[in-house]
């Protein structure tokens, strides 16, 4: 029970994070940190509490919903993928972020990365928020989204609760970082490297 009272304390504590932060004005430096420990943080979290609930309501109710092996398989894959692409992040991009931040902020010049441009590295982690979202959009398909059976049990409607929480938080991470990070990074290493 404390587990959906919690949850709807997240709920409330992320609408009010949505309404009250104007993400367009924080600079990459900040955005970065931020991303680091608002969602990252989260998906590392989220991660290591939905595997032992998939596996746990697979084991109650695996015989009578086939789908949870398949839900189970592709969030694992997920999870995989999340942890690897978000540690591309921590460790090249977004120090490469606050790089260009402090150049800007010192007036300084920066050195074109080895990676050639910002540019590069970005599209990547696009691609890569993209094939995330194709596979929670069909991790949703098949939970129904996420909308537990009649005969569902308390483990299984948390579970389906704590993959919808983690959609909801991917949308907005993926957001934060291709609609505003990104764009703001390019644009910076952009004036940087012309000057």
């Amino acid at each position: 029970m404390s587990i959906i009272i919690n949850n709807s304390a997240e709920e409330i504590t992320n609408q009010e994070v949505l309404s009250t932060h104007n993400y367009n004005d924080w600079n990459c430096d900040y955005l970065s940190d931020y991303i680091i420990q608002t969602h990252h943080q989260y998906v590392k979290n989220a991660i290591l509490q939905i595997k032992p609930l998939a596996s746990e309501v697979i084991e109650l109710h695996g015989t009578k919903h086939s789908e949870l092996a398949i839900i189970q398989s592709l969030f694992k894959q997920i999870s995989n993928e999340m942890i690897l692409h978000m540690k591309k992040e921590e460790l090249v991009l977004f120090p490469y972020f606050k790089k260009l931040n402090q150049a800007k902020s010192d007036q300084t010049s920066v050195d074109r990365p080895g990676f050639g441009s910002v540019k590069i590295p970005t599209k990547v982690m696009e691609t890569e928020h993209e094939t995330a979202g194709i596979m929670m959009q069909r991790l949703s398909k098949l939970s129904n989204n996420f909308t537990p059976p009649d005969d569902a049990s308390n483990t299984f409607r948390v579970l389906y609760e704590k993959l919808k929480e983690f959609e909801a938080d991917l949308h907005l991470h993926v957001y934060l970082e291709n609609d505003i990070l990104h764009p703001k990074a390019i644009a910076l290493e952009e004036v940087l490297l012309a000057s």
